[in-house]
């Protein structure tokens, strides 16, 4: 990934074109952590007359190595915030995140490369939609309840079977699993940050994906909100894995 392009058609009133422009620090992330995507993005912003019944659509051009993400928006959601330039992102953000979201749904079999960053790449762009206020936490609100997460991370670690110190790779398809689990439970830390169950459960998930300075964040957490001493020796052991 060397590049994310930018267009946009809209009316001189509306400060989509503007806003837009604020997907260059996106661009950093992508450029400096997903260096080996062998294509580029380009991501256009249309806002329309209804009368034109134009859908969003995207395409992804072998020749260019482009993958083309055109969103479609319609005026009549604009006319009322017009010097509302926050509300405006905010509607921006929506149509970008459910169809960015689609897009790399639709893609990832279709280009390999795409398929290995997939779920990194989704929650990247929803940390930094969030972080730049494009969409607020309800747009991102996890359906889960801490039973159901627990639920599912039980069946997680039969799957795993390996100490969470374990240095070993798991295979790809656990990988996967994994990543999806991850990406439910970043949505419910989202929502409930100081969850203490949840930031234990991500501690191990992220053992399980070899990211051991990120367990060792979210169990320091746990142990700031909620001291325990055999989380603290855990701790000590992840310290050790990182260093």
């Amino acid at each position: 990934m060397k590049e994310l392009r930018l267009t946009s058609d809209t009316p001189s009133w509306t400060f989509i074109s503007e806003i837009q422009k604020e997907l260059k620090t996106f661009e950093k992330i992508l450029i400096e952590k997903y260096q080996d995507l062998p294509f580029e993005f380009c991501i256009v912003f249309r806002c329309l007359s209804p009368d034109f019944n134009w859908k969003s659509k995207r395409q992804f051009s072998k020749k260019e190595n482009i993958l083309y993400v055109e969103i479609i928006m319609f005026d009549p959601e604009f006319e009322k915030i017009k010097s509302d330039k926050d509300a405006q992102r905010k509607i921006m953000g929506k149509h970008f995140y459910e169809y960015f979201k689609e897009t790399l749904e639709k893609y990832h079999k279709k280009i390999p490369a795409l398929d290995l960053y997939k779920d990194e790449l989704l929650l990247d762009t929803e940390n930094w939609l969030t972080v730049n206020h494009w969409i607020g936490d309800s747009t991102l609100k996890s359906d889960f309840s801490i039973q159901e997460i627990t639920q599912q991370f039980v069946e997680i670690k039969k799957i795993c079977n390996k100490d969470i110190f374990d240095p070993i790779c798991l295979d790809k398809i656990t990988v996967v699993k994994i990543k999806e689990f991850r990406n439910i439970l970043e949505l419910y830390l989202l929502d409930q940050p100081n969850d203490v169950g949840a930031l234990k459960i991500m501690s191990v998930i992220e053992c399980y994906l070899l990211n051991f300075k990120s367990a060792y964040l979210n169990l320091e957490k746990a142990v700031l909100l909620k001291s325990d001493y055999k989380d603290k020796n855990k701790l000590v052991k992840l310290l050790g894995m990182i260093e």
